[in-house]
C-alpha cells in the first residue's frame, strides 16, 4: 500500500486571486475595446453615422459594446423588406477567442 501526505507550507491562492481581481478588469477593457474596433470594421457605411456611434464602456468586470443609433437595429437584424447586415455580433464572435487567450494568460501568469 502507497500512501502519501501533502504538507502545504505557504498558501498562495488569496494571492492569485487578489491578482486576478486586479488585472482582469484591464483585460476585459481590452477586449471591450477589441470588439467595438470590429464592429466598426463590420458596419455598412453611408454616411458613417452608425461606424461613429458604435462605442463601448466597461466597469469592473462587465463590458458593453453598443450602438445607439435608432437605425442599428435594422441594419444588425434587418427588416421584412431588407436582409441586415451584422456587424455587432460578428465583431463580438471574432473578438471571444482573444478574450478566452487573454485570461487564459492571465491565469498562466499566476500558476
Amino acid at each position: 500500500m502507497i500512501q502519501m501526505s501533502i504538507t502545504v507550507n505557504k498558501n498562495l491562492l488569496p494571492a492569485a486571486a487578489s491578482r486576478v481581481r486586479s488585472e482582469l478588469p484591464a483585460v476585459v477593457g481590452r477586449a471591450a475595446t477589441d470588439i467595438e474596433t470590429r464592429a466598426k470594421g463590420y458596419a455598412p457605411v453611408d454616411t458613417g453615422a452608425l461606424q461613429a456611434d458604435i462605442s463601448s464602456v466597461h466597469s469592473g468586470l462587465s463590458a458593453t459594446a453598443t450602438s445607439g443609433i435608432e437605425y442599428g437595429v435594422f441594419q444588425e437584424y434587418g427588416t421584412r423588406n431588407q436582409a441586415g447586415t451584422p456587424y455587432m455580433r460578428p465583431a463580438a464572435e471574432a473578438g471571444g477567442p482573444a478574450f478566452q487567450a487573454a485570461v487564459a494568460e492571465l491565469l498562466g501568469r499566476l500558476a
